[in-house]
This record gives structure tokens, sequence and C-alpha cells, in this order.
């Protein structure tokens, strides 16, 4: 019995066929994939330390630069009224953003250590279980976000009067559907640097954050739509940097993880781990809310 299962969860790889995912730095087909990856233990220390630094302070910037944009847009196009529904909606946001890095940052450092052992295999796994979790835990606050009770719980909670409550709420809603969006574009946009590409992992975010831009200008200042255009425009932006972000991992060639839709299969000792390297996160976030 002990036999048949060490048999399944170590099956024999195929090194000639890329979609298998060959040991790190043992594929004959692409030598080069690992090459990004396997500098990280061999180039020049603070060299690394400015090339992933910079673009990773960047990128936090830019995650906390879509609520400003939200401020800016409704307040020019509602006044007090719409600068206080993106402020109320603020500290939400903030807790969104912590439980993408809980589940991201988590993955993300599964993912490393499995890289550095040479297990490309298990560091995929990590990253489908990653998004799968992103996925199950967005589907819970979409579906939380359709009880009144509980939007309304959450404004009470941001101090909401009874003047911006209902733009706030409208605002919050449609971000709340969004938060898969946030959740993947963030969390997995890790996986990006851990690959050994600091620059295209900022680039992804900086794709979102132009793109809501554009549509808050679109949507708040020329045809009116208020906090439901804003809220729209956040979440297209971020579905941008979504979309960024996978088609890095699903169709980027020569890369040291791929994503794979048979390693999203949950495997719960994955998740508990990814929760557990994560949990520093969220709270290290959220504190000042």
């Amino acid at each position: 019995m002990a036999a048949s299962s060490a048999t399944k969860t170590k099956l024999p790889l195929d090194l000639n066929e890329e979609s298998t995912g060959a040991p790190l730095g043992k594929d004959p087909k692409n030598p080069g994939r690992d090459s990004k990856v396997s500098r990280m233990g061999t180039a020049s220390i603070p060299r690394l330390i400015t090339e992933f630094a910079i673009p990773a302070i960047l990128g936090m910037v830019v995650n906390g630069a879509y609520n400003v944009v939200d401020s800016i847009f409704l307040g020019q196009a509602m006044g007090e009224i719409g600068l206080s529904a993106a402020t109320v909606a603020n500290p939400i946001m903030i807790v969104f953003m912590a439980i993408s890095m809980l589940i991201g940052n988590g993955g993300n450092a599964l993912a490393a250590l499995r890289l550095g052992e040479g297990r490309r295999v298990d560091a995929e796994i990590s990253l489908g279980n990653t998004v799968l979790l992103s996925v199950v835990v967005s589907a819970i606050v979409g579906i939380a976000a359709l009880n009144p009770a509980v939007l309304d719980g959450l404004l009470t909670l941001s101090s909401a009067t009874d003047d911006v409550r209902p733009y706030a709420r409208a605002f919050l809603q449609i971000i709340c559907f969004g938060f898969i969006f946030q959740c993947i574009g963030m969390g997995v946009n890790n996986f990006i640097r851990t690959a050994g590409a600091p620059n295209r992992a900022l680039v992804t975010m900086l794709i979102g954050l132009v793109v809501s831009t554009a549509l808050n200008y679109l949507f708040v200042l020329r045809l009116g739509w208020g906090v439901e255009g804003s809220a729209l425009a956040t979440i297209i932006g971020q579905a941008a940097s979504c979309a960024a972000v996978l088609w890095y991992f699903v169709f980027t060639r020569n890369v040291p993880l791929k994503l794979h839709f048979r390693y999203m299969a949950p495997h719960l000792r994955v998740i508990g781990t990814i929760l557990s390297l994560g949990f520093a996160s969220p709270c290290r976030q959220a504190w000042p809310w």
C-alpha cells in the first residue's frame, strides 16, 4: 500500500516534453529557460537587490494607487460625496489587498522553496493551487457581497454616514464582484519575480493602473457614471493586469514556471503551507485599518 502511494505521488517525468515540467536545470529541450532563476545563486548580491527591490517597491506604490485615482476622479465629478465614498471604501480595499498578499506571498514563497530544491513540478503545483485558492476566496467575497447585511456591516466599520452609505455601497459591491482580478493579478504577480523577471512583474501592474486611470476619465468625467463608473474602471484595470500575469505563465515561452490546469487540483497540504507562509503579510498590510 505504501509503495503504491509513493508511485502515485512521484510520477516519472519525460524530459523531452516541456508540458510535463522537467526538473529545474534539466530540460534538454529548453536549456536556457532556467537561467534567470539560476543566476539568483551566482550573480552579484548588490546587483540582484537593486534589480529586484526597485520594481517591487514601485509595484507596491502602483497597487496602492487605485484608490487614489478613484478619489481624484470622483472628487472632480461628484465633489465631497464622491470623495467620501472612495474614502469609506479604502479600508476595505486595503483588506482585499491583504487577502491577495496572503495567498500570493504564501504561494510564491512555497514555489521559490521548491524551485530552489530543483522541484519544478512542485513549484507549478504551488502556482496552480494559488490560482485555485484565489478563485475560491473571490467566489466567497462575491457571494458575501450579495448580502446587504454584510455590506452594511463593512460600511459601518468604515464609519460611513447615511449620506455617503448608498454611494459607498454601490462602489464596494462592484469591487467585491471583481475581486478575483485583484486577487490573481496581485497575488500571482509575485511569481513573475520568482521566475526572474522583476521588470515584467512591474509592467503587468502598470498596465492595470493605466487602464483604470483612462477608464475613470471616460466613465466618470465624460459619461457621468459616478461611483459605479469608477468602480467598474478599477476592476477592468485589475482585469487587464490579471490577464497580463496569466499570459506570462500560460503563453510565454522559456519561463521557469508554467500554469497547468491539471496542477490546479486542490492539494490540502500545499494549500495549508501557502496560508501558513503567507500569514504574516496580511497582518502587516491590514494592521493600520
